[in-house]
């Protein structure tokens, strides 16, 4: 198993605030995460930058409970 690394996920909602579209995943460690506006920041650790997107989408839709 590989070492895992640490992305930072930037992500903008819709104007309803139910969907977010990731903008952008990058290396580097963040352990937040913020909501400034319809903007998300998401620190999460993964394997590569696919899966920083999906933890990071996974994360958004727990936020509301679902």
């Amino acid at each position: 198993m590989s070492e895992m690394d640490f992305y930072t996920v930037i992500g903008v909602t819709s104007e309803d605030g139910e969907d977010l579209t990731v903008a952008a995943v990058t290396r580097g460690q963040v352990n937040i995460v913020d909501q400034h506006d319809r903007g998300w920041f998401f620190g999460v650790e993964a394997d590569d930058a696919d899966e920083a997107r999906v933890q990071a989408l996974a994360e958004f839709k727990g936020l509301d409970g679902s």
